[in-house]
């Protein structure tokens, strides 16, 4: 794994409502 990333965010949703997110990112090389 080359690269991990969390974002821990409260947002609001598609329909108006708040949610706590959390966002992951991953950049890995295949070997």
């Amino acid at each position: 794994m080359v690269r991990f990333f969390e974002r821990d965010e409260t947002a609001q949703t598609a329909l108006g409502r708040m949610k706590h997110w959390h966002t992951y990112s991953v950049v890995a090389i295949k070997q």
